[in-house]
Protein backbone atom coordinates (compact mmCIF):
# COMPACT_ATOMS: atom_id res chain seq x y z
CA UNK A 1 0.00 0.00 0.00
CA UNK A 2 2.88 2.41 0.84
CA UNK A 3 4.45 1.97 -2.60
CA UNK A 4 1.15 2.62 -4.39
CA UNK A 5 0.55 5.74 -2.31
CA UNK A 6 4.00 7.11 -3.03
CA UNK A 7 3.53 6.45 -6.74
CA UNK A 8 0.20 8.26 -6.69
CA UNK A 9 1.65 11.29 -4.91
CA UNK A 10 4.62 11.49 -7.25
CA UNK A 11 2.62 11.08 -10.48
CA UNK A 12 -0.34 13.38 -9.87
CA UNK A 13 -0.61 16.79 -8.17
CA UNK A 14 -2.61 16.54 -4.96
CA UNK A 15 -5.06 19.42 -5.18
CA UNK A 16 -5.08 22.13 -2.54
CA UNK A 17 -8.86 22.33 -2.50
CA UNK A 18 -9.22 18.66 -1.60
CA UNK A 19 -6.82 19.07 1.33
CA UNK A 20 -8.58 22.19 2.47
CA UNK A 21 -11.96 20.46 2.51
CA UNK A 22 -10.47 17.59 4.46
CA UNK A 23 -8.95 19.96 6.97
CA UNK A 24 -12.35 21.45 7.60
CA UNK A 25 -13.68 17.96 8.19
CA UNK A 26 -10.78 17.19 10.53
CA UNK A 27 -11.44 20.30 12.58
CA UNK A 28 -15.09 19.33 12.92
CA UNK A 29 -14.28 15.70 13.71
CA UNK A 30 -10.64 15.22 14.71
CA UNK A 31 -10.99 11.46 14.87
CA UNK A 32 -11.70 10.96 11.16
CA UNK A 33 -9.97 12.30 8.11
CA UNK A 34 -9.38 10.88 4.65
CA UNK A 35 -8.57 12.04 1.16
CA UNK A 36 -8.56 10.57 -2.31
CA UNK A 37 -5.52 10.50 -4.53
CA UNK A 38 -5.78 9.67 -8.23
CA UNK A 39 -3.14 8.00 -10.34
CA UNK A 40 -3.39 7.91 -14.17
CA UNK A 41 -0.74 5.77 -15.81
CA UNK A 42 -0.85 6.45 -19.53
CA UNK A 43 1.26 3.51 -20.60
CA UNK A 44 -1.69 1.21 -20.11
CA UNK A 45 -5.26 2.40 -20.51
CA UNK A 46 -6.45 -0.09 -17.93
CA UNK A 47 -4.09 1.28 -15.29
CA UNK A 48 -6.40 3.88 -13.77
CA UNK A 49 -6.16 3.49 -10.03
CA UNK A 50 -8.24 5.16 -7.38
CA UNK A 51 -6.59 4.71 -3.99
CA UNK A 52 -7.66 5.91 -0.57
CA UNK A 53 -5.00 7.05 1.88
CA UNK A 54 -5.57 7.95 5.51
CA UNK A 55 -4.16 11.10 7.08
CA UNK A 56 -3.79 11.93 10.71
CA UNK A 57 -5.56 15.06 11.97
CA UNK A 58 -2.19 16.75 12.49
CA UNK A 59 -1.21 16.10 8.87
CA UNK A 60 -4.42 17.61 7.64
CA UNK A 61 -4.13 20.61 9.94
CA UNK A 62 -0.58 21.24 8.76
CA UNK A 63 -1.78 21.25 5.13
CA UNK A 64 -4.42 23.85 6.01
CA UNK A 65 -1.86 26.31 7.26
CA UNK A 66 0.23 26.08 4.12
CA UNK A 67 -0.32 28.24 1.07
CA UNK A 68 -1.82 26.69 -2.05
CA UNK A 69 1.00 25.31 -4.19
CA UNK A 70 2.13 27.46 -7.06
CA UNK A 71 2.08 26.30 -10.67
CA UNK A 72 5.83 25.84 -10.50
CA UNK A 73 5.58 23.38 -7.61
CA UNK A 74 2.59 21.43 -8.95
CA UNK A 75 3.56 18.42 -11.03
CA UNK A 76 1.04 18.12 -13.86
CA UNK A 77 -0.49 14.74 -14.63
CA UNK A 78 1.48 12.75 -17.16
CA UNK A 79 0.20 12.80 -20.72
CA UNK A 80 -1.37 9.54 -21.93
CA UNK A 81 0.92 9.65 -25.01
CA UNK A 82 4.63 9.91 -25.66
CA UNK A 83 4.31 11.94 -28.89
CA UNK A 84 3.95 15.71 -28.59
CA UNK A 85 4.27 18.98 -30.45
CA UNK A 86 4.84 18.86 -34.19
CA UNK A 87 5.06 15.07 -34.16
CA UNK A 88 1.65 14.77 -32.51
CA UNK A 89 0.19 17.27 -35.00
CA UNK A 90 1.52 15.11 -37.84
CA UNK A 91 0.02 11.98 -36.29
CA UNK A 92 -3.40 13.60 -35.88
CA UNK A 93 -3.27 14.95 -39.44
CA UNK A 94 -2.33 11.55 -40.82
CA UNK A 95 -5.08 9.80 -38.87
CA UNK A 96 -7.69 12.30 -40.00
CA UNK A 97 -6.54 11.97 -43.61
CA UNK A 98 -7.51 8.28 -43.54
CA UNK A 99 -10.93 9.21 -42.21
CA UNK A 100 -11.26 11.79 -44.99
CA UNK A 101 -10.57 9.12 -47.61
CA UNK A 102 -13.04 6.73 -45.97
CA UNK A 103 -15.75 9.41 -45.92
CA UNK A 104 -14.91 10.41 -49.49
CA UNK A 105 -15.31 6.82 -50.67
CA UNK A 106 -18.70 6.62 -48.97
CA UNK A 107 -20.21 9.08 -51.45
CA UNK A 108 -17.75 9.31 -54.35
CA UNK A 109 -19.60 6.58 -56.21
CA UNK A 110 -22.78 8.72 -56.36
CA UNK A 111 -21.51 10.60 -59.43
CA UNK A 112 -19.09 7.93 -60.60
CA UNK A 113 -21.63 5.16 -61.17
CA UNK A 114 -23.04 6.59 -64.45
CA UNK A 115 -19.50 6.57 -65.88
CA UNK A 116 -18.87 3.06 -64.53
CA UNK A 117 -22.04 1.86 -66.26
CA UNK A 118 -20.95 3.55 -69.49
CA UNK A 119 -17.62 1.71 -69.25
CA UNK A 120 -18.84 -1.75 -68.22
CA UNK A 121 -22.60 -1.84 -68.85
CA UNK A 122 -24.78 -4.04 -66.57
CA UNK A 123 -27.25 -1.39 -65.36
CA UNK A 124 -28.94 -4.05 -63.22
CA UNK A 125 -25.88 -4.15 -60.95
CA UNK A 126 -25.91 -0.40 -60.19
CA UNK A 127 -27.38 -0.82 -56.66
CA UNK A 128 -24.39 -2.97 -55.73
CA UNK A 129 -21.94 -0.17 -56.54
CA UNK A 130 -22.92 1.79 -53.45
CA UNK A 131 -24.34 -0.90 -51.17
CA UNK A 132 -21.29 -3.18 -51.29
CA UNK A 133 -19.14 -0.56 -49.53
CA UNK A 134 -21.65 0.12 -46.73
CA UNK A 135 -22.43 -3.58 -46.41
CA UNK A 136 -18.82 -4.58 -45.75
CA UNK A 137 -18.25 -1.62 -43.42
CA UNK A 138 -21.22 -2.45 -41.21
CA UNK A 139 -20.62 -6.21 -41.26
CA UNK A 140 -17.01 -5.94 -40.04
CA UNK A 141 -17.50 -3.28 -37.33
CA UNK A 142 -17.76 -5.72 -34.41
CA UNK A 143 -14.81 -7.75 -35.67
CA UNK A 144 -12.58 -4.69 -35.83
CA UNK A 145 -13.77 -3.64 -32.38
CA UNK A 146 -12.76 -6.98 -30.90
CA UNK A 147 -9.46 -6.97 -32.78
CA UNK A 148 -8.48 -3.55 -31.44
CA UNK A 149 -9.15 -4.80 -27.92
CA UNK A 150 -6.94 -7.84 -28.47
CA UNK A 151 -4.05 -7.04 -30.81
CA UNK A 152 -1.63 -4.17 -31.50
CA UNK A 153 -3.64 -1.11 -32.57
CA UNK A 154 -0.79 0.25 -34.69
CA UNK A 155 -0.33 -2.97 -36.65
CA UNK A 156 -4.08 -3.35 -37.16
CA UNK A 157 -4.41 0.25 -38.29
CA UNK A 158 -1.56 -0.02 -40.79
CA UNK A 159 -2.92 -3.37 -41.98
CA UNK A 160 -6.44 -2.02 -42.55
CA UNK A 161 -4.94 0.96 -44.40
CA UNK A 162 -3.03 -1.40 -46.71
CA UNK A 163 -6.28 -3.32 -47.37
CA UNK A 164 -8.12 -0.07 -48.15
CA UNK A 165 -5.39 1.13 -50.49
CA UNK A 166 -5.21 -2.23 -52.25
CA UNK A 167 -8.98 -2.18 -52.76
CA UNK A 168 -8.76 1.36 -54.14
CA UNK A 169 -6.18 0.16 -56.65
CA UNK A 170 -8.53 -2.68 -57.62
CA UNK A 171 -11.43 -0.28 -58.14
CA UNK A 172 -9.31 2.08 -60.21
CA UNK A 173 -7.92 -0.68 -62.40
CA UNK A 174 -11.05 -2.88 -62.47
CA UNK A 175 -11.38 -4.75 -65.81
CA UNK A 176 -15.11 -5.37 -65.32
CA UNK A 177 -17.99 -4.34 -63.08
CA UNK A 178 -17.78 -7.45 -60.91
CA UNK A 179 -14.17 -6.65 -60.02
CA UNK A 180 -15.23 -3.09 -59.22
CA UNK A 181 -17.97 -4.29 -56.84
CA UNK A 182 -15.55 -6.67 -55.09
CA UNK A 183 -13.07 -3.83 -54.74
CA UNK A 184 -15.75 -1.60 -53.22
CA UNK A 185 -16.61 -4.29 -50.66
CA UNK A 186 -12.97 -4.80 -49.67
CA UNK A 187 -12.52 -1.03 -49.40
CA UNK A 188 -15.51 -0.85 -47.08
CA UNK A 189 -14.02 -3.47 -44.77
CA UNK A 190 -10.59 -1.87 -44.78
CA UNK A 191 -12.04 1.62 -44.34
CA UNK A 192 -14.04 0.48 -41.33
CA UNK A 193 -10.81 -0.85 -39.82
CA UNK A 194 -9.14 2.55 -40.35
CA UNK A 195 -12.10 4.32 -38.75
CA UNK A 196 -12.15 2.01 -35.74
CA UNK A 197 -8.40 2.40 -35.40
CA UNK A 198 -8.66 6.17 -35.50
CA UNK A 199 -11.31 6.23 -32.77
CA UNK A 200 -9.40 3.75 -30.60
CA UNK A 201 -6.05 5.51 -30.90
CA UNK A 202 -7.61 8.94 -30.36
CA UNK A 203 -9.32 7.61 -27.25
CA UNK A 204 -6.34 5.96 -25.58
CA UNK A 205 -3.86 8.77 -26.37
CA UNK A 206 -5.96 11.65 -25.00
CA UNK A 207 -7.13 12.50 -21.50
CA UNK A 208 -10.71 12.95 -20.37
CA UNK A 209 -10.80 16.71 -20.98
CA UNK A 210 -9.17 16.86 -24.41
CA UNK A 211 -10.80 13.69 -25.78
CA UNK A 212 -14.09 15.36 -26.82
CA UNK A 213 -12.12 17.97 -28.77
CA UNK A 214 -10.20 15.40 -30.78
CA UNK A 215 -13.19 13.15 -31.36
CA UNK A 216 -15.21 16.14 -32.58
CA UNK A 217 -12.63 16.57 -35.32
CA UNK A 218 -13.72 13.21 -36.70
CA UNK A 219 -17.21 14.60 -37.28
CA UNK A 220 -15.74 17.64 -39.01
CA UNK A 221 -13.57 15.59 -41.36
CA UNK A 222 -16.37 13.09 -41.99
CA UNK A 223 -18.72 15.90 -43.05
CA UNK A 224 -16.16 17.48 -45.37
CA UNK A 225 -15.25 14.17 -46.98
CA UNK A 226 -18.87 13.13 -47.42
CA UNK A 227 -19.76 16.38 -49.19
CA UNK A 228 -16.67 16.42 -51.40
CA UNK A 229 -17.17 12.80 -52.49
CA UNK A 230 -19.73 13.53 -55.21
CA UNK A 231 -17.77 16.62 -56.28
CA UNK A 232 -14.52 14.71 -56.68
CA UNK A 233 -16.25 11.79 -58.38
CA UNK A 234 -18.18 14.02 -60.77
CA UNK A 235 -15.21 16.25 -61.61
CA UNK A 236 -12.82 13.36 -62.30
CA UNK A 237 -15.51 11.40 -64.14
CA UNK A 238 -15.99 14.28 -66.58
CA UNK A 239 -12.26 14.96 -66.98
CA UNK A 240 -9.63 13.33 -69.17
CA UNK A 241 -8.32 11.56 -66.07
CA UNK A 242 -11.57 9.49 -66.04
CA UNK A 243 -13.46 8.12 -63.04
CA UNK A 244 -10.64 5.70 -62.24
CA UNK A 245 -8.61 8.48 -60.64
CA UNK A 246 -11.35 8.97 -58.06
CA UNK A 247 -9.88 5.79 -56.53
CA UNK A 248 -6.22 6.17 -57.51
CA UNK A 249 -6.32 9.43 -55.54
CA UNK A 250 -6.42 7.39 -52.33
CA UNK A 251 -3.05 5.83 -53.18
CA UNK A 252 -1.39 9.24 -53.51
CA UNK A 253 -2.59 10.35 -50.08
CA UNK A 254 -1.63 6.99 -48.58
CA UNK A 255 1.91 7.27 -49.94
CA UNK A 256 2.34 10.71 -48.32
CA UNK A 257 1.18 9.70 -44.82
CA UNK A 258 2.65 6.17 -44.76
CA UNK A 259 5.98 7.26 -43.16
CA UNK A 260 4.06 8.96 -40.32
CA UNK A 261 2.13 5.76 -39.62
CA UNK A 262 5.31 3.70 -39.54
CA UNK A 263 7.60 6.07 -37.62
CA UNK A 264 5.41 8.23 -35.37
CA UNK A 265 2.07 6.54 -34.77
CA UNK A 266 1.69 5.54 -31.08
CA UNK A 267 0.78 1.96 -30.32
CA UNK A 268 -1.82 0.49 -27.98
CA UNK A 269 -1.31 -3.15 -26.98
CA UNK A 270 -4.05 -4.20 -24.59
CA UNK A 271 -2.72 -7.74 -24.19
CA UNK A 272 0.99 -7.40 -24.90
CA UNK A 273 1.95 -10.12 -22.40
CA UNK A 274 -0.46 -12.71 -23.82
CA UNK A 275 0.98 -15.07 -26.50
CA UNK A 276 -0.34 -14.43 -30.00
CA UNK A 277 -1.76 -17.96 -30.35
CA UNK A 278 -3.75 -17.52 -27.15
CA UNK A 279 -5.09 -14.17 -28.38
CA UNK A 280 -6.34 -15.77 -31.59
CA UNK A 281 -7.98 -18.40 -29.41
CA UNK A 282 -9.91 -15.68 -27.61
CA UNK A 283 -11.80 -14.65 -30.75
CA UNK A 284 -15.51 -15.39 -30.73
CA UNK A 285 -15.69 -17.00 -34.18
CA UNK A 286 -19.32 -18.08 -33.82
CA UNK A 287 -20.39 -14.58 -32.79
CA UNK A 288 -18.39 -13.06 -35.65
CA UNK A 289 -20.08 -15.32 -38.22
CA UNK A 290 -23.56 -14.71 -36.84
CA UNK A 291 -23.09 -10.93 -36.69
CA UNK A 292 -21.81 -10.75 -40.27
CA UNK A 293 -24.63 -12.92 -41.65
CA UNK A 294 -27.28 -10.99 -39.70
CA UNK A 295 -26.12 -7.64 -41.03
CA UNK A 296 -25.68 -8.93 -44.59
CA UNK A 297 -29.26 -10.20 -44.70
CA UNK A 298 -30.71 -7.08 -43.10
CA UNK A 299 -28.81 -4.62 -45.30
CA UNK A 300 -29.56 -6.45 -48.54
CA UNK A 301 -33.23 -6.72 -47.60
CA UNK A 302 -33.44 -2.97 -46.85
CA UNK A 303 -31.50 -1.77 -49.88
CA UNK A 304 -32.53 -4.16 -52.64
CA UNK A 305 -36.22 -4.55 -51.83
CA UNK A 306 -38.23 -2.58 -54.37
CA UNK A 307 -35.07 -2.04 -56.46
CA UNK A 308 -33.70 -5.40 -57.63
CA UNK A 309 -36.86 -7.26 -56.67
CA UNK A 310 -40.30 -6.50 -55.29
CA UNK A 311 -41.00 -6.34 -51.57
CA UNK A 312 -43.35 -9.29 -51.82
CA UNK A 313 -40.84 -11.49 -53.65
CA UNK A 314 -39.28 -14.56 -52.09
CA UNK A 315 -35.91 -12.78 -52.03
CA UNK A 316 -37.18 -9.96 -49.81
CA UNK A 317 -39.17 -12.22 -47.51
CA UNK A 318 -36.31 -14.71 -47.23
CA UNK A 319 -33.77 -12.02 -46.36
CA UNK A 320 -35.98 -10.41 -43.71
CA UNK A 321 -36.83 -13.77 -42.14
CA UNK A 322 -33.19 -14.84 -42.29
CA UNK A 323 -32.05 -11.59 -40.64
CA UNK A 324 -34.59 -12.07 -37.86
CA UNK A 325 -33.64 -15.67 -37.17
CA UNK A 326 -29.92 -14.91 -37.25
CA UNK A 327 -30.40 -11.96 -34.91
CA UNK A 328 -32.18 -14.17 -32.37
CA UNK A 329 -29.39 -16.76 -32.61
CA UNK A 330 -26.76 -14.04 -32.17
CA UNK A 331 -28.47 -12.59 -29.09
CA UNK A 332 -28.85 -16.04 -27.52
CA UNK A 333 -25.24 -16.95 -28.28
CA UNK A 334 -23.92 -13.69 -26.86
CA UNK A 335 -26.19 -13.73 -23.80
CA UNK A 336 -25.35 -17.27 -22.76
CA UNK A 337 -21.73 -17.16 -24.00
CA UNK A 338 -22.13 -20.19 -26.23
CA UNK A 339 -18.76 -21.14 -27.71
CA UNK A 340 -17.11 -18.20 -25.98
CA UNK A 341 -16.98 -16.52 -22.56
CA UNK A 342 -17.99 -13.24 -20.96
CA UNK A 343 -14.66 -11.53 -21.61
CA UNK A 344 -14.24 -12.64 -25.22
CA UNK A 345 -17.74 -12.55 -26.66
CA UNK A 346 -18.14 -10.47 -29.80
CA UNK A 347 -20.67 -7.95 -28.49
CA UNK A 348 -20.60 -6.38 -25.00
CA UNK A 349 -24.12 -7.42 -24.03
CA UNK A 350 -23.67 -6.15 -20.48
CA UNK A 351 -23.67 -2.60 -21.86
CA UNK A 352 -27.43 -2.99 -22.31
CA UNK A 353 -27.78 -2.99 -18.52
CA UNK A 354 -26.77 0.69 -18.45
CA UNK A 355 -29.56 3.17 -19.15
CA UNK A 356 -27.00 5.77 -20.20
CA UNK A 357 -25.28 3.48 -22.72
CA UNK A 358 -28.62 2.43 -24.22
CA UNK A 359 -29.64 6.05 -24.66
CA UNK A 360 -26.25 6.98 -26.12
CA UNK A 361 -26.42 4.06 -28.58
CA UNK A 362 -29.89 5.05 -29.78
CA UNK A 363 -29.05 8.74 -30.14
CA UNK A 364 -25.82 7.89 -31.98
CA UNK A 365 -27.79 5.76 -34.43
CA UNK A 366 -30.62 8.27 -34.91
CA UNK A 367 -28.32 11.28 -35.27
CA UNK A 368 -26.96 9.73 -38.46
CA UNK A 369 -30.51 9.69 -39.83
CA UNK A 370 -30.45 13.49 -39.80
CA UNK A 371 -26.99 13.83 -41.30
CA UNK A 372 -26.92 11.12 -43.96
CA UNK A 373 -30.50 11.34 -45.21
CA UNK A 374 -30.00 15.06 -45.69
CA UNK A 375 -26.68 14.55 -47.46
CA UNK A 376 -28.20 11.94 -49.79
CA UNK A 377 -31.52 13.54 -50.71
CA UNK A 378 -30.78 17.26 -50.87
CA UNK A 379 -28.54 16.69 -53.94
CA UNK A 380 -31.23 14.52 -55.53
CA UNK A 381 -33.77 17.30 -54.96
CA UNK A 382 -31.57 19.91 -56.65
CA UNK A 383 -30.65 17.63 -59.52
CA UNK A 384 -34.27 16.96 -60.39
CA UNK A 385 -35.87 20.33 -59.60
CA UNK A 386 -33.03 22.71 -60.60
CA UNK A 387 -30.98 20.58 -62.98
CA UNK A 388 -27.91 21.18 -60.79
CA UNK A 389 -24.55 19.60 -61.54
CA UNK A 390 -22.48 17.71 -58.96
CA UNK A 391 -20.51 20.85 -58.08
CA UNK A 392 -23.65 22.98 -57.82
CA UNK A 393 -25.41 20.49 -55.54
CA UNK A 394 -22.39 20.56 -53.24
CA UNK A 395 -22.68 24.34 -53.04
CA UNK A 396 -26.34 23.96 -52.07
CA UNK A 397 -25.24 21.56 -49.32
CA UNK A 398 -22.74 24.00 -47.81
CA UNK A 399 -25.10 25.69 -45.29
CA UNK A 400 -26.13 22.30 -43.94
CA UNK A 401 -22.60 20.90 -43.73
CA UNK A 402 -20.96 24.07 -42.42
CA UNK A 403 -23.37 24.32 -39.49
CA UNK A 404 -23.20 20.59 -38.82
CA UNK A 405 -19.40 20.51 -38.59
CA UNK A 406 -19.22 23.88 -36.81
CA UNK A 407 -21.50 22.79 -33.97
CA UNK A 408 -19.73 19.45 -33.88
CA UNK A 409 -16.51 21.34 -33.12
CA UNK A 410 -18.27 23.66 -30.66
CA UNK A 411 -19.62 20.63 -28.82
CA UNK A 412 -16.15 19.10 -28.64
CA UNK A 413 -14.67 22.35 -27.31
CA UNK A 414 -17.18 23.13 -24.59
CA UNK A 415 -18.73 19.83 -23.51
CA UNK A 416 -15.43 18.72 -22.01
CA UNK A 417 -14.99 22.04 -20.21
CA UNK A 418 -18.44 22.13 -18.63
CA UNK A 419 -18.61 18.38 -18.03
CA UNK A 420 -22.34 18.21 -18.79
CA UNK A 421 -23.67 16.49 -21.87
CA UNK A 422 -27.47 16.28 -21.58
CA UNK A 423 -28.17 19.94 -22.61
CA UNK A 424 -26.49 19.32 -25.95
CA UNK A 425 -28.77 16.37 -26.63
CA UNK A 426 -31.97 18.15 -25.64
CA UNK A 427 -31.18 21.20 -27.77
CA UNK A 428 -29.84 19.17 -30.71
CA UNK A 429 -32.68 16.64 -30.79
CA UNK A 430 -35.29 19.40 -30.73
CA UNK A 431 -33.64 21.09 -33.73
CA UNK A 432 -33.33 17.78 -35.58
CA UNK A 433 -37.06 17.24 -35.14
CA UNK A 434 -37.91 20.78 -36.26
CA UNK A 435 -35.54 20.58 -39.24
CA UNK A 436 -37.02 17.28 -40.37
CA UNK A 437 -40.57 18.64 -40.20
CA UNK A 438 -39.60 21.73 -42.21
CA UNK A 439 -37.84 19.70 -44.91
CA UNK A 440 -40.96 17.56 -45.24
CA UNK A 441 -42.79 20.68 -46.43
CA UNK A 442 -40.33 21.35 -49.29
CA UNK A 443 -41.75 20.99 -52.81
CA UNK A 444 -40.43 21.85 -56.27
CA UNK A 445 -41.43 25.51 -55.83
CA UNK A 446 -39.76 26.13 -52.44
CA UNK A 447 -37.14 28.86 -52.61
CA UNK A 448 -33.47 28.16 -52.00
CA UNK A 449 -33.44 30.63 -49.09
CA UNK A 450 -36.07 28.62 -47.20
CA UNK A 451 -34.31 25.34 -47.89
CA UNK A 452 -31.03 26.79 -46.65
CA UNK A 453 -32.75 27.92 -43.48
CA UNK A 454 -34.31 24.50 -42.92
CA UNK A 455 -31.00 22.70 -43.48
CA UNK A 456 -29.20 25.12 -41.14
CA UNK A 457 -31.64 24.16 -38.38
CA UNK A 458 -31.16 20.46 -39.09
CA UNK A 459 -27.37 20.74 -39.36
CA UNK A 460 -27.11 22.71 -36.13
CA UNK A 461 -29.19 20.18 -34.25
CA UNK A 462 -27.39 17.09 -35.51
CA UNK A 463 -23.99 18.73 -35.04
CA UNK A 464 -24.66 19.26 -31.35
CA UNK A 465 -24.55 15.56 -30.52
CA UNK A 466 -23.75 13.36 -33.54
CA UNK A 467 -20.20 12.51 -32.32
CA UNK A 468 -20.58 13.30 -28.60
CA UNK A 469 -21.57 9.75 -27.68
CA UNK A 470 -18.07 8.38 -28.30
CA UNK A 471 -16.48 10.54 -25.59
CA UNK A 472 -19.36 10.19 -23.11
CA UNK A 473 -19.69 6.40 -23.39
CA UNK A 474 -16.00 5.93 -22.65
CA UNK A 475 -16.54 7.66 -19.31
CA UNK A 476 -19.23 5.12 -18.41
CA UNK A 477 -17.19 1.92 -18.85
CA UNK A 478 -14.08 0.40 -17.33
CA UNK A 479 -10.84 1.62 -18.91
CA UNK A 480 -9.99 -1.80 -20.33
CA UNK A 481 -13.37 -1.83 -22.09
CA UNK A 482 -12.73 1.36 -24.09
CA UNK A 483 -11.98 -0.46 -27.40
CA UNK A 484 -15.22 -2.43 -27.05
CA UNK A 485 -17.08 0.76 -26.13
CA UNK A 486 -15.78 2.38 -29.32
CA UNK A 487 -17.07 -0.63 -31.27
CA UNK A 488 -20.41 -0.52 -29.46
CA UNK A 489 -20.97 3.11 -30.44
CA UNK A 490 -19.66 2.57 -33.97
CA UNK A 491 -22.18 -0.22 -34.46
CA UNK A 492 -24.90 2.27 -33.58
CA UNK A 493 -23.47 4.79 -36.03
CA UNK A 494 -23.17 2.22 -38.84
CA UNK A 495 -26.67 0.92 -38.19
CA UNK A 496 -27.94 4.48 -38.41
CA UNK A 497 -26.24 5.01 -41.76
CA UNK A 498 -27.43 1.73 -43.22
CA UNK A 499 -30.96 1.64 -41.85
CA UNK A 500 -31.55 5.39 -42.09
CA UNK A 501 -30.63 5.55 -45.76
CA UNK A 502 -32.26 2.14 -46.32
CA UNK A 503 -35.64 3.20 -44.90
CA UNK A 504 -35.59 6.57 -46.64
CA UNK A 505 -34.44 4.90 -49.86
CA UNK A 506 -37.28 2.39 -49.73
CA UNK A 507 -39.81 5.20 -49.23
CA UNK A 508 -38.30 7.30 -52.01
CA UNK A 509 -37.92 4.55 -54.60
CA UNK A 510 -41.35 3.00 -54.11
CA UNK A 511 -43.27 6.29 -54.13
CA UNK A 512 -41.22 7.64 -57.06
CA UNK A 513 -41.88 4.46 -59.06
CA UNK A 514 -45.61 4.75 -58.44
CA UNK A 515 -45.59 8.41 -59.43
CA UNK A 516 -43.64 7.85 -62.65
CA UNK A 517 -45.78 4.86 -63.64
CA UNK A 518 -48.81 7.12 -63.53
CA UNK A 519 -47.08 9.70 -65.73
CA UNK A 520 -45.47 7.17 -68.11
CA UNK A 521 -47.81 4.15 -68.16
CA UNK A 522 -46.07 2.62 -71.19
CA UNK A 523 -42.55 2.87 -69.79
CA UNK A 524 -40.73 -0.30 -68.80
CA UNK A 525 -39.53 -1.07 -65.28
CA UNK A 526 -35.93 -0.50 -66.34
CA UNK A 527 -36.71 2.90 -67.85
CA UNK A 528 -38.45 4.04 -64.68
CA UNK A 529 -35.67 2.69 -62.46
CA UNK A 530 -33.04 4.42 -64.57
CA UNK A 531 -34.98 7.68 -64.44
CA UNK A 532 -35.04 7.56 -60.64
CA UNK A 533 -31.36 6.63 -60.33
CA UNK A 534 -30.26 9.05 -63.04
CA UNK A 535 -28.28 6.39 -64.89
CA UNK A 536 -28.46 6.75 -68.67
CA UNK A 537 -32.16 7.63 -68.75
CA UNK A 538 -33.86 9.33 -71.69
CA UNK A 539 -37.34 9.05 -70.21
CA UNK A 540 -37.45 12.50 -68.63
CA UNK A 541 -35.46 14.16 -71.39
CA UNK A 542 -37.91 13.02 -74.05
CA UNK A 543 -41.03 13.87 -72.03
CA UNK A 544 -43.37 16.75 -72.88
CA UNK A 545 -43.41 19.81 -70.60
CA UNK A 546 -46.63 18.61 -68.90
CA UNK A 547 -45.28 15.11 -68.37
CA UNK A 548 -41.98 16.47 -67.12
CA UNK A 549 -43.69 18.76 -64.59
CA UNK A 550 -45.88 15.90 -63.34
CA UNK A 551 -42.86 13.61 -63.05
CA UNK A 552 -40.86 16.19 -61.08
CA UNK A 553 -43.84 16.76 -58.78
CA UNK A 554 -44.05 13.02 -58.11
CA UNK A 555 -40.32 12.69 -57.46
CA UNK A 556 -40.41 15.70 -55.13
CA UNK A 557 -43.23 14.07 -53.19
CA UNK A 558 -41.10 10.94 -52.89
CA UNK A 559 -38.22 13.02 -51.52
CA UNK A 560 -40.60 14.48 -48.91
CA UNK A 561 -41.32 10.96 -47.71
CA UNK A 562 -37.59 10.26 -47.50
CA UNK A 563 -37.42 12.92 -44.74
CA UNK A 564 -39.99 11.16 -42.56
CA UNK A 565 -37.32 9.01 -40.84
CA UNK A 566 -35.58 12.26 -39.76
CA UNK A 567 -38.78 13.39 -38.05
CA UNK A 568 -39.13 10.07 -36.25
CA UNK A 569 -35.44 10.08 -35.31
CA UNK A 570 -35.62 13.61 -33.91
CA UNK A 571 -38.66 12.75 -31.79
CA UNK A 572 -37.05 9.59 -30.38
CA UNK A 573 -33.78 11.43 -29.68
CA UNK A 574 -35.69 14.12 -27.80
CA UNK A 575 -37.32 11.50 -25.58
CA UNK A 576 -33.93 9.81 -25.03
CA UNK A 577 -32.29 13.11 -24.11
CA UNK A 578 -34.91 13.72 -21.45
CA UNK A 579 -34.05 10.32 -19.95
CA UNK A 580 -30.36 11.17 -19.60
CA UNK A 581 -28.80 11.70 -16.20
CA UNK A 582 -28.05 15.29 -15.21
CA UNK A 583 -24.47 14.44 -14.32
CA UNK A 584 -21.00 15.86 -14.81
CA UNK A 585 -18.68 13.23 -16.30
CA UNK A 586 -15.62 14.96 -17.75
CA UNK A 587 -13.35 15.29 -14.71
CA UNK A 588 -9.58 15.37 -14.93
CA UNK A 589 -7.85 12.24 -13.65
CA UNK A 590 -10.93 10.11 -13.12
CA UNK A 591 -13.58 8.20 -14.96
CA UNK A 592 -17.27 7.83 -14.33
CA UNK A 593 -18.55 4.43 -13.42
Amino acid sequence: MGTDTASAINSVSATWLLDKSIVQTAEANPNKSSSLSFTFQPTNISSILVTTTMKTPSDSLRSSSSEPPSEATIEKPQSPRDVHGVKWALVVTALLSSLFLYALDNTVVANVQPKVVETFGHVSLVPWLGVSFALASAATTLIWSKAYGTFSAKKLYIGSTVVFMGASALCGGAPDINSFIVGRAIAGAGGCGMYMGLLTLMSVTTDNIERPKYLSLTGFIWGVGTVLGPVVGGALGDSKATWRWAFYLNLLVGAVVAPIYILLLPDFRPQKDVPIIKRFGQIDYIGALLSICTLLCAIMAMNFGGVLWTWSSSNSIGLFVGAGVLLVLFVVQQTFNLGTNFQNRMFPMHFWKSRTLIVLFLTMMLATFGSFIGIYYLPIYYQFTRGSTAVETSVHLLPFILLLVAFNLVNGQFMGKTGYYYPWYIFGAALELIGGVLLYTVDEHTSDAKIYGYTIILGTGVGCFCQAGFAIAQMKVKPEEIPFCVGFMTVGQMMGIVFGTGISGALFVNFAQQALKQVFPLASEDEISNAISGVGSQLLRSASSEEYAAAIHGITGAIQLAYVPIIAAGAICLVCSLLMKHEKVFVTGSFAG
